[in-house]
This record gives C-alpha cells, sequence and structure tokens, in this order.
C-alpha cells in the first residue's frame, strides 16, 4: 500500500508544483518547472507503476504537458503583485539545485537503458499478453539485481492484468492466481541443451522467502556460449530433464513463486564461467530479449 501511495501521490505532488503556483516571471517558472520535470522523469522511470496502474505512466507526459500550460498560463497573476527580490532569488537558487540533483539521478537512470556490449540475442520466455519488466537495465536505480555479479543483467518479469496491475486489488498472501504472471508457460529462451533443473521446492505465499534455495525450482540452460538461468517456477511444472536439448519451442515450465522471491514472477539471467551448471556462480551477460534490451516498466 505504501509504494502505491508513493506512485500516486508523488507524481501529483509534482504535477500541481508545476501548475499551481503563480510564477512572478518566465524565468522563475522555467526554473521551477525544470526541476518539477525531472522528478517526473525520475518517477515515470524509476518508480513500479505495474502496483497501481502501468496506465497511469503512458498518461504521466501527457498530464507533465498539460500542467505546463496551466502554470504557464499563470505566470504574473499574483494578486498581492510580484516577491522582494530577495525571495525571488532565494526561490531560484532553491530550484536550481533540486533541478541539478534530479538532473543527476536522471542521467545516472538513463545511462543503465543502452545494450551493454557483448549481449546474446535470446526468444522471450514468455507467450502471449503483456508482460512488464519488473527489474532490468545497466543502473542500481532501475534493477534491483545490479549489484550482484552473476545477475547484473538480470530481469524480473511479471505480468499486466486488464487494468495495468500485475495482481488483483486486495489479493491475499496465499493467493497466488491473484499475481497475473502465476502459472503462465516458461519456453526456452535459445536453442540449447539442459544443464540442470530442480522442481520441487514449494510455491510460497507473498512475503515469505526461501534464503536456502535462492533460485527455487529452475532450469538452467546452456545455449550460444552462456548459461541461461530461469528461476522461481512453479512446482511440479518443469517439463524438461538434464541432458535433454531443447528449442525455443520447448516448453520448460510454468512461472511460480518458490524460491527467495517477493512474489510470482519469473527471473531471467545468463552468465559466462564459474562451475558448470552451478547458479550465481559465473559472470553476468547482458541479454537481449527479441532484440530488444529491457529495462525496468518495458512492456513486451
Amino acid at each position: 500500500m505504501v509504494t502505491v501511495l508513493l506512485s500516486l501521490l508523488v507524481p501529483a505532488g509534482l504535477l500541481a508544483g508545476i501548475a499551481l503556483p503563480r510564477a512572478p516571471g518566465r524565468a522563475e517558472f522555467a526554473l521551477g518547472a525544470l526541476a518539477m520535470v525531472a522528478g517526473l522523469l525520475f518517477a515515470w522511470a524509476v518508480f513500479p507503476w505495474d502496483v497501481s496502474s502501468h496506465y497511469l505512466r503512458n498518461v504521466l507526459p501527457w498530464l507533465t504537458l498539460a500542467a505546463l500550460v496551466i502554470g504557464y498560463r499563470r505566470i504574473g497573476s499574483r494578486a498581492a503583485g510580484p516577491p522582494p527580490r530577495w525571495q525571488r532569488v532565494a526561490g531560484g537558487l532553491i530550484n536550481g539545485v533540486v533541478f541539478v540533483f534530479l538532473a543527476g539521478l536522471c542521467w545516472r537512470v538513463l545511462l543503465g537503458y543502452p545494450a551493454p556490449d557483448g549481449a546474446v540475442a535470446l526468444t522471450s520466455p514468455l507467450r502471449g499478453g503483456d508482460h512488464v519488466v519488473g527489474q532490468g537495465g545497466d543502473s542500481p536505480f532501475i534493477n534491483a539485481h545490479h549489484g550482484a555479479p552473476p545477475q547484473t543483467h538480470a530481469l524480473d518479469i511479471l505480468a499486466l492484468n486488464g487494468a495495468g496491475r500485475r495482481a488483483r486489488w486486495g489479493a491475499a498472501p496465499e493467493d497466488l492466481e491473484a499475481w497475473a504472471i502465476f502459472g503462465h508457460p516458461v519456453y526456452a529462451p535459445c536453442d540449447g541443451r539442459v544443464l540442470l533443473t530442480v522442481d520441487a521446492l514449494p510455491d510460497l505465499p507473498v512475503g515469505r522467502r526461501d534464503r536456502d534455495n535462492l533460485a527455487g525450482n529452475h532450469v538452467v540452460i546452456e545455449c550460444l556460449g552462456v548459461e541461461v538461468v530461469l528461476a522461481h517456477l512453479r512446482q511440479g511444472s518443469v517439463r524438461v530433464l538434464a541432458g535433454q536439448p531443447v528449442t525455443t519451442r520447448t516448453q520448460i515450465g510454468e512461472v511460480g513463486n518458490s524460491g527467495n522471491t517477493s512474489e510470482p514472477h519469473l527471473h531471467l539471467h545468463a552468465e559466462r564461467g564459474g562451475p558448470r551448471g552451478v547458479v550465481l556462480e559465473g559472470s553476468s551477460v547482458p541479454m537481449l530479449i527479441d532484440g530488444r534490451y529491457l529495462v525496468r516498466n518495458d512492456v513486451f
């Protein structure tokens, strides 16, 4: 609930910060608007919009444009007249500092968008419907896995329901079916050979974690000179065996909620080096999914 409120109230406050103040002049309006727009850009890129509704993210740029038009029309409309010069200077300095700080954060986020060199080309392991990236990109601001060397470029993938959310409102922790992605078929993302499978671990209620079995039920596939890990699969859903050749048409299992997971989702990463077939012991390899380097909030 806290995350939902933040994803709604913070953008609403920033939009109000553009539209409602009566700036004494164009320069003051421009500086204040730049600070607010930088904050909105950061929220647009970083906030998990699938918690409230991903559709709100799509309309945020249009709401920002509307707020800019409203704020511009209110320039110089203060009934009490312009504020003292010292107040205008102080306000400009504060807005300038805020803008520089937020613009720096946005720059750090946007640096994580381009595909790094050496990315391996994979096919989407999920078919049908809208899927959204919960964690992904080459920046710690948009990818919680970024600080773990074997998982620097890992993806956490969820699905969107008709309301643009990853789960139904008011879903109980035990009701895993309330999460849009739970039970979705998972396919091999490349042609290769299965190195390892785990299938017997239970699917946990949302909020419980199995820290002894981090990947939960998972499949490791050797292909294209890397090992691809697909984790947190549904108990009893794995359809392949170690040593079995697979293609991108092979269903390997279903999305579940096993292992060290916060909620039902598919974890996907590629690694190279380390002991063969051992998860989280190699170096992370960036991935292109159907030709795209996916980052947080991308829909595919």
